[in-house]
């Protein structure tokens, strides 16, 4: 017997639920924005102003040149923003949906997908801003690598919403999972390559552990075709792609064991 998490009818309910959805995403951005003077414009200032921050205080000590540097930190802040994000919003996500829990049936995942989607907009913009600062400083030397984005994309997505999904569940079950999950964000983000190069570590048993580091792939795999213009490594590629489907399929199980008795632990 197929879990009900697993089988076609399920997704066809969240295809099904697409229009609410759709209308809860733009709800979601309406309020974020609601009398603010510059709206959309608050998604590039902050990446803008980290990025010169970093590049302003880092570049020199890691002996990059700026053309490179700008790039490379802008990009890496694009990918974390999201990654981070969602996961931290996923955690919420549940709560946040408990009135539409409570009075209609509909799948899940759909919460956490919720959240993914109103951060990968503004994951979109962001990665336009990278795109455009990659041409001023450096060019394409060969946009044929561009197109790869979109499986890369695609990876990163599934792979924050499953951990949004998971930490949603778990966030319900045990409150203290978010204070959790938020402190180890924040010690993720100077583990993760986002304003400094793996190469640049000399010490070989910490170089390694950061390669291995699951977040170190989906950076990698985006940044390379946006800023060094070539596919991604197959390697780095093969390992995002495991590490997704393992996350993944321990959403779908968590959705199939806990999504019915949900509700009577919020």
């Amino acid at each position: 017997m197929i879990p009900p998490a697993m089988s076609t009818a399920y997704w066809v309910r969240i295809w099904d639920a697409r229009h609410l959805l759709m209308c809860l995403v733009r709800l979601d951005l309406r309020n974020r924005y609601r009398r603010s003077v510059l709206g959309l414009g608050w998604s590039l200032l902050n990446p803008v102003f980290m990025t010169v921050i970093l590049c302003t205080v880092f570049h020199q000590m890691f002996n990059q040149d700026l053309a490179n540097y700008a790039p490379f930190v802008v990009t890496g802040l694009a990918i974390w923003n999201f990654l981070s994000q969602t996961i931290l919003e996923g955690g919420h996500s549940l709560y946040h949906g408990e009135k539409y829990i409570r009075s209609h049936p509909m799948p899940m995942a759909i919460y956490p997908l919720r959240s993914a989607m109103v951060i990968g907009f503004h994951f979109l913009i962001m990665l336009g801003l990278a795109i455009v600062v990659t041409f001023y400083f450096k060019g394409y030397s060969n946009p044929l690598a561009l197109p790869a984005l979109l499986p890369s994309m695609v990876l990163c997505f599934l792979f924050a919403w499953s951990m949004g999904v998971l930490f949603g569940f778990a966030n319900v079950y045990f409150p203290d999972t978010q204070q959790i999950v938020t402190v180890g964000l924040q010690m993720m983000y100077f583990l993760t390559p986002v304003f400094y190069p793996v190469d640049l570590i000399k010490v070989p048993i910490v170089r390694e552990l950061l390669r291995l580091n699951p977040l170190t792939a989906f950076v990698n795999i985006i940044r390379e075709p946006l800023v060094e213009s070539r596919l991604p490594s197959p390697i780095m590629f093969g390992y995002a792609s495991l590490v997704t489907v393992l996350t993944v399929s321990m959403a779908i199980w968590t959705l199939h064991k806990k999504e019915r008795t949900l509700i009577f632990h919020m």
